[in-house]
């Protein structure tokens, strides 16, 4: 059985590489082949502006892949 502050590192990194990887849900989804490259880019950002936020709070570096 794990400890509890392995549980937590577990849970923090798959978070934290679910998060990386959320660009890719704009790319795969039908809204991709409908909005603009500017629209793309704002959006890009705000997923940039929301992961890092979410990594801040559990205490992990944003990365993307």
């Amino acid at each position: 059985m794990i400890t509890k502050t392995e549980a937590k590192n577990i849970a923090k990194d798959i978070l934290q590489d679910a998060i990386g990887c959320a660009y890719y849900k704009l790319e795969d989804s039908i809204m991709y082949d409908i909005v603009d490259e500017s629209d793309k880019e704002l959006i890009g950002s705000y997923i940039d502006k929301y992961g890092t936020a979410a990594c801040k709070a559990i205490g992990m570096k944003y990365v993307t892949y």
